[in-house]
């Protein structure tokens, strides 16, 4: 069965470069642009992980207090911002993990196959 990922983003550009990271035959990939409605998106995907790629300082944080005010999905950030201070409060706010941009395609996978791992054990 291919675990849903929920891409979200603001650049359609690298939100299409990202989505074309994951191989399609163990994932399916839903896009959605963090000014859509994250709850209908949540509702309507069920996304098994949530890859988060805003450019907006502060809109990460937005994002990621509508997505745990509703669910436990396990949620990566990607940012450009790769400060101290905006790893923290990406974790502090909800995320599971942080990776600065850019980053690497394998790297990523291996992060989401983890967190998706360690979710199933988990939940079920």
């Amino acid at each position: 069965m291919k675990r849903k990922i929920l891409v979200i983003g603001d650049d359609p550009g690298s939100q299409d470069l990202l989505c074309s990271t994951f191989p399609t035959d163990e994932f399916q990939i839903f896009p959605a642009s963090s000014r859509m409605n994250i709850v209908f998106q949540l509702c309507f995907v069920q996304p098994d992980l949530i890859v988060l790629d805003t450019l907006q300082p502060g809109r990460d944080r937005e994002v990621l207090s509508q997505i745990r005010e509703r669910s436990f999905v396990p949620i990566i950030v990607l940012n450009a911002l790769a400060e101290h201070g905006t790893k923290l409060e990406s974790l502090r706010c909800g995320a599971d993990d942080f990776m600065p941009k850019p980053f690497s395609a394998r790297e990523l996978q291996a992060r989401v196959r983890a967190l998706l791992r360690r979710s199933q054990h988990c939940f079920s």
